[in-house]
């Protein structure tokens, strides 16, 4: 998450955060496999981050179609 807003906002390059937010997205769904399979109170836990990432996927997709 830290490399998504160096990325974003110091380098302003909306592009590659896309791609690093894809990424993200990458490892958080095998986090929530994980925890599917060990505990499901965790589980329920991480399943608004995950929902953000895509939500952030959505608007950093649009900020650079946009521009």
């Amino acid at each position: 998450n830290i490399v998504w807003s160096m990325v974003f906002f110091t380098f302003n390059n909306m592009f590659l955060g896309v791609v690093v937010l894809v990424l993200i997205i990458i490892s958080a769904y095998f986090l929530v496999k994980e925890l599917y399979l060990a505990s499901k109170t965790s589980l329920y836990l991480a399943l608004p981050y995950f929902i953000w990432l895509f939500y952030a996927f959505l608007l950093n997709y649009a900020i650079y179609f946009l521009n």
